[in-house]
């Protein structure tokens, strides 16, 4: 009897023994995953108040501006909701709660309200993380895993309320400056700067050019150019870009402190955007400091009311409408002077 009893003692104590170390390897599962889900739920806290932040960025950036998200995305997913970035796993069974976080949201700026996901390879296994990118092109504000594209319509310029009103402006010297072009676009930028001059003198009575003729397209020294603008009141100079890169923007180079080119830009810039609302993918206006002496936009680096118009590039396909691109700079020259245009 003694030996079955202890038999049975020895069988109890090895089955409670067997139980306790089971309890012990429950609990630390326990406790691991408790902290495996602690480190995901903060991890994800924290890339969603850091891509909240990166938008703020974005939002407050002058121009155009597109900026890479350096932090590795985990194989998370990314809402971007109204006000709102949201963060959850691809799995919808994962028992971690989605990380939510707010971006201040400028309903003047309109934002791409969008979801970025990494591809499900299959049933079991996703393709990389995403990287993201947030960007702000033509004033508007995304979060995507692709570059955006330039081939939207160019955004209106809010223009300064600068005191410049002249019904007698007619009576002054406006003066055109035609761009003659440099290496490969030399031809095509002239051929374009000429069109547009023979244009705006229908648009623009009495407009003169810096080269004495608007039919020529040879150049013409710069320092004759600038002799000619001694007494203008308003000078107008077309360009056209001629590097590699083969977007189609419209850009107004003014003198940093003249707050009357700076006016003069952006209505010119305006008008011709209505005149060719389909046709450029920007339109900014570019302060130029620091002018070497024999660069061309010395044309506006002279205490005179000015612009340095590129408009388009010269190695595109095709051509701005000369003649659109004409009556856009007369609307805006008009509309400096406080006088509708015809």
């Amino acid at each position: 009897m003694r030996g079955k009893r202890g038999n049975i003692l020895n069988e109890m104590f090895f089955s409670i023994f067997q139980l306790v170390i089971l309890a012990f390897i429950l609990i630390g599962l326990k406790v691991w995953v408790d902290n495996v889900v602690s480190d995901e739920t903060f991890e994800r806290n924290f890339m969603a108040r850091d891509v909240a932040l990166l938008i703020d960025t974005v939002y407050t950036a002058p121009g155009n501006v597109e900026v890479d998200y350096p932090q590795n995305t985990r194989h998370l997913n990314f809402t971007f909701e109204p006000n709102l970035v949201r963060i959850t796993h691809p799995d919808e069974t994962a028992s971690v709660p989605p990380a939510v976080y707010p971006f201040a949201e400028d309903l003047a700026v309109p934002f791409a309200y969008s979801s970025v996901a990494p591809e499900r390879l299959t049933n079991d296994e996703l393709g990389p993380s995403v990287k993201l990118m947030a960007s702000k092109i033509n004033n508007r504000v995304a979060v995507s895993d692709k570059p955006v594209s330039l081939t939207s319509r160019a955004s209106k310029l809010v223009c300064l309320q600068a005191s410049t009103r002249d019904p007698n402006w007619h009576s002054k010297e406006v003066y055109y400056d035609p761009g003659h072009g440099e290496g490969s676009g030399i031809n095509r930028e002239a051929q374009f700067a000429r069109l547009v001059g023979l244009e705006l003198q229908n648009e623009i009575p009495g407009i003169r050019s810096t080269k004495g003729s608007f039919i020529t397209q040879a150049d013409t020294p710069l320092e004759r150019r600038l002799d000619a603008i001694k007494h203008a009141a308003l000078v107008v100079s077309v360009h056209q870009n001629d590097g590699g890169e083969n977007t189609n923007v419209i850009l107004a180079y003014i003198p940093p402190l003249s707050l009357e080119s700076q006016k003069l830009g952006c209505l010119i810039l305006n008008s011709i955007l209505d005149e060719l609302p389909d046709e450029f993918s920007r339109a900014d206006l570019i302060p130029a400091d620091d002018i070497p002496p024999d660069d061309p936009m010395q044309i506006i680096d002279t205490g005179i009311p000015s612009v340095l118009l590129e408009i388009g590039n010269a190695n595109r396909d095709t051509l701005p409408d000369a003649a659109a691109v004409a009556a856009g700079i007369g609307r805006g020259v008009s509309a400096y002077f406080g006088v509708t245009a015809r």
